[in-house]
C-alpha cells in the first residue's frame, strides 16, 4: 500500500537479514514497503 509519509522508518531487525525496504516513487511522491533488501552498488 502506497503512502505519502513513513510511520516507522526502521522496518527490519538489526540481528536478521533485511526482509523489507522502503521504495520511493518520484513521479507519485509515494512510499511503498516492498519485500527483500534494497539494491546498492554500481551496475557493471
Amino acid at each position: 500500500m502506497a503512502q505519502s509519509t513513513i510511520d516507522r522508518l526502521i522496518v527490519n531487525s538489526p540481528r536478521e537479514e533485511p526482509a523489507h525496504h522502503w521504495r520511493y516513487d518520484r513521479t507519485t511522491r509515494l512510499f511503498d514497503l516492498v519485500p527483500g533488501h534494497r539494491f546498492y552498488g554500481v551496475d557493471s
